[in-house]
């Protein structure tokens, strides 16, 4: 068992009794806590007496222990106290310093500078009075009351100082307000009445501040000075700006503007002249911007560039010198366009480098000068005229003097007005001291047809220059403008026609708009617009060459040829011009053209040479049964044959993009298109016509088929079905060869078949031999309705059909009758034997007055119809054979000696004969 003893020593005890068997137990204020065993206790003690000894000491020490405690307490409740009235007293301090500190900042930044002392005043106060009421001990709130008090009234201070100085800028800037408003109105005031009230306003307002001490007086003094003189300047420059000569006088009387210093006067005066030379070169600027750049330069009278002296010179001096007419020649002989004197031109020729010219003498020399269309006098009057403004240094009318009566006597005028009006005269000036009246009224017209005053208000010699920049950026931009609507213009004359193209061609444009094309692309061309200038010279060399290159076209070819050898051989011997060189090779242009052409292109050649009268159009998409485009064709033709025998190259119907037209429409178009254009064709075009019209119409895959062609042509006036079936077959045979029997027996058996279904002895021998002749056409024509057939049936055999052969040897012969005991195709399709011997029957011998035989000997009907043989020439039209040896035939003929056609078209029809068994000439019934 533990028993705890405390014992107050009152001083902390650092070591523990440990002889009394004492532990020491810490964190015990004021004594220390003991604690033994009981069992110790007893053994130490001894025994009961003197125990209780010692507890009575222990009693007494423990009273006085207690004691010493207690006063302990007291003194540490005091020092606590005070603590944290100390604390509670800083704290209000801080609240306070925080409130002044806003309050401070608040009224500093105050626009309300009259109410910010005592507003900061009464901010301050509450401030205190909310801090002291947080502080109970009455010696510490006297104490944080006098602090407060203290820096409370050093911020007030502040404050007062910041409203005052900020009441007085308000002041001083409602002071400034009022001296610019013054001022203002006295320096606008419409009478002097008016300013001087204005001013005295103002006085006694500056007076007024000066005595509240807003202003010193010195500043009072200053303010009246400044105003005095910003009235006087401000008049002065609004005097500038409406009549800156007027202001440039004022200015130079002390007298006037008395509020303006010397160095202020000095500078608004060179101010008024500034004004005066932008008010000048503004208005030239403008005149320049509208069009009049030639006389805003003139009033200038400064050019400073190429350019600008040209610019006069186009404008003003060639307009004077002979109003436009290039044959001109003055009494002193000055002659063209630009008057330039023989001995001057032979100056500028040599200075061009053409010494050649310049060897001519007068008379030729002016006669180059006047010449027609020459701009030779233009070039050297202008060469002259920049010669004067590099000697005068662009003095516009000093130039014009000399370039009317030379530079000698223009030296002399210049020194004179140099000497009488300085160096920076006017052109009015100027003329005044030409004592040549010609060359006085020179410049006075000048400047009139450049509409230029010659008396303009002088401008200042360095703004003389800078106008002179100014006008010539305008007149620059001016001529930009000017050139590029120029070169738009010419673009447009260019993109409506071709003219260089219509006289290579040999056609004649309109002169009108030739013309104007001319004109526009000349001015473009003046302007520097290298398009325009390369258009002129390629368009005006075609025009002189047109008639060059027309003459060769008219030539026949090989008389082309020579006259291209002969002038080479020549041009080779002597010494040759430009002109003779570029003739020559137009020829030679002119012969390669018509060696290409010829062959590829002849009905346009012919039309170019002019062989033909009236050129015609074959329209690739006309419809195949429009009368113009059969009429078209027939004119055609007949131009193809005249170009084929002028230039003995390939018979050609139609002009190369014709062709490529045709052939798009024939590769595109239907069969029954396709039939009705061969219709069209056949019908129209001679025979040697419509192959080459068909070989450049179906193309070279065709050729083969040109036979077929020529018969689908033929037959479709009276079958378009059927002809549109043979054009089927043809490109069925393309697509699959085995529509017709080709190979083997097959094709051996089908050309048997075909030669009994198609007898050669049917035809004339030379139709029988003609690759495309009658027998060949109409043997393909089988194929083709035979492979249109087959594949109408869809048969891919290869293998013979009877019925089919038959039939498509039938549709494209019409049928093979007799007569006499030979074949004979059927005078129309369909027709039979009976209605082939009723018409032979219906023969008279007047139908054959006009045949003969070989021998001369007349034949008559009886004789057609009982011996002679029937060979086809053509649709229902036939030879007639008199002999029986169809290796060497003999054909009735006329008396002229042509072969005599029997025509059985559209005849009156006879009996038909009586069947007679033992005639092998008569068919069985």
């Amino acid at each position: 068992m533990v028993v705890p003893i405390y014992i107050s020593t009152g001083e902390p005890s650092a070591t523990p009794p440990r002889a009394l068997g004492l532990q020491a137990l810490p964190d015990q204020p004021g004594g220390q806590i003991l604690a033994a065993s009981s069992d110790r206790l007893a053994a130490a003690m001894g025994s009961e007496a003197g125990a209780l000894s010692r507890v009575g000491e222990a009693q007494a020490g423990l009273g006085r222990a207690e004691q010493q405690a207690g006063g302990a307490m007291v003194a540490f409740s005091v020092a606590l106290t005070n603590a944290k009235n100390e604390a509670v007293a800083a704290n209000a301090h801080t609240d306070y310093l925080t409130r002044l500190q806003s309050a401070q900042q608040k009224w500093e930044n105050s626009q309300d500078y009259l109410n910010a002392s005592s507003g900061f005043a009464q901010d301050r106060q509450q401030a205190e009075t909310d801090a002291l009421e947080q502080i109970t001990d009455p010696e510490i709130r006297a104490k944080t009351q006098l602090q407060m008090r203290r820096v409370g009234l050093t911020a007030q201070s502040a404050v007062d100082r910041t409203s005052l100085s900020r009441m007085v800028d308000a002041q001083r800037s409602g002071l400034d307000v009022k001296t610019d408003e013054y001022t203002t109105l006295a320096a606008i005031a419409p009478s002097p009445v008016e300013q001087q009230a204005y001013l005295k306003n103002l006085n006694e307002e500056i007076d007024r501040n000066a005595a509240t001490g807003v202003i010193s007086q010195a500043d009072a003094v200053k303010r009246k000075l400044t105003a005095a003189s910003t009235i006087d300047y401000v008049r002065a420059r609004s005097a500038i700006m409406s009549n800156p000569d007027g202001a440039a006088a004022a200015l130079a009387d002390p007298e006037q503007f008395p509020g303006l210093g010397a160095v202020q006067r000095q500078q608004l005066i060179e101010q008024a002249h500034a004004q005066r030379d932008g008010l000048i070169t503004r208005d030239l600027t403008r005149s320049a911007a509208t069009g009049n750049g030639a006389g805003a330069i003139a009033t200038v009278g400064i050019v400073q560039n190429p350019a600008q002296m040209s610019l006069i010179f186009d404008r003003g001096i060639l307009a004077i010198e002979t109003a436009g007419d290039p044959a001109s020649i003055s009494p002193k002989g000055a002659a063209g366009l630009a008057q330039i004197m023989p001995g001057t031109a032979r100056d500028l020729l040599r200075a061009r480098g053409r010494d050649d010219l310049a060897a001519l003498d007068d008379a030729a020399l002016t006669a180059k000068l006047t010449e027609n269309g020459s701009r030779l006098s233009v070039e050297l009057g202008r060469d002259y005229w920049m010669q004067m403004g590099r000697r005068y240094a662009g003095d516009v009318p000093v130039m014009a003097a000399a370039y009317n009566a030379g530079p000698g006597n223009a030296d002399r005028w210049l020194q004179a007005a140099n000497e009488k009006f300085g160096p920076h005269f006017t052109a009015e000036q100027f003329a005044s001291v030409i004592d040549y009246k010609e060359t006085r009224d020179y410049v006075g017209r000048l400047y009139t047809t450049l509409g230029a005053p010659m008396n303009a208000a002088g401008l200042s010699p360095s703004a003389r220059y800078q106008a002179s920049g100014a006008v010539g950026a305008a007149v620059a931009q001016e001529d930009a403008a000017r050139r590029q609507m120029y070169k738009a213009d010419a673009a447009s004359s260019r993109d409506a026609a071709d003219f260089g193209e219509m006289f290579r061609q040999g056609q004649t444009p309109d002169p009108v708009a030739y013309g104007s094309a001319l004109h526009r692309n000349t001015l473009a061309a003046q302007a520097g617009d290298s398009s325009a200038a390369e258009w002129l010279t390629k368009t005006q060399f075609q025009e002189r060459m047109a008639p060059v290159r027309d003459a060769g076209y008219r030539m026949p070819p090989a008389q082309l040829a020579d006259t291209v050898a002969r002038i080479e051989a020549d041009q080779r011997s002597r010494p040759v011009t430009q002109d003779e060189i570029d003739r020559l090779g137009v020829l030679k242009e002119t012969l390669a053209d018509v060696g290409k052409r010829a062959s590829n292109d002849p009905v346009g050649l012919a039309e170019r040479a002019k062989l033909i009268g009236m050129p015609v159009t074959v329209d690739p998409q006309a419809r195949a049964d429009d009368p113009a485009f059969a009429a078209s064709l027939v004119a055609r033709s007949a131009h193809a044959q005249t170009a084929q025998a002028y230039y003995q190259g390939e018979f050609k119907v139609l002009k190369p993009a014709e062709e490529a037209a045709f052939r798009n429409r024939w590769a595109s178009a239907s069969a029954d298109d396709k039939a009705a254009l061969l219709r069209t064709a056949g019908a129209s075009l001679p025979p040697p016509a419509f192959r080459a019209f068909i070989g450049q119409v179906a193309g070279d895959d065709n050729k083969s088929a040109m036979p077929v062609l020529t018969l689908a042509a033929g037959l479709h006036a009276a079958d378009p079905t059927l002809g549109a079936s043979l054009l089927e077959g043809i490109k069925a045979q393309k697509t699959d060869d085995r529509y017709v029997p080709d190979s083997g027996a097959n094709k051996l058996l089908w050309q048997k078949r075909k030669d009994e279904l198609l007898p050669a002895a049917a035809f004339n021998r030379a139709a029988r031999t003609d690759p495309e002749g009658p027998l060949a056409a109409m043997s393909a024509a089988i194929d083709a309705r035979y492979a249109f057939l087959s594949a109408q049936a869809n048969d891919t055999s290869g293998s013979i059909n009877s019925a089919r052969i038959k039939q498509a040897a039938e549709d494209v012969t019409g049928g093979v009758l007799a007569h006499n005991g030979a074949p004979v195709l059927a005078p129309w399709r369909g027709a039979s034997q009976r209605d082939l011997d009723a018409t032979l029957t219906g023969l008279t011998d007047a139908d054959l007055a006009d045949a003969r035989t070989t021998g001369g000997k007349p034949i008559g009907a009886d004789y057609v119809r009982s011996q002679a043989k029937l060979t086809a020439f053509g649709d229902g039209r036939y030879l007639v054979q008199v002999n029986r040896n169809d290796d060497a035939p003999q054909y009735a003929a006329t008396a002229a000696g042509r072969p005599f056609v029997l025509d059985l078209r559209n005849r009156a029809r006879g009996a038909p004969p009586a069947v007679d068994p033992f005639n092998n000439g008569m068919p069985l019934p």
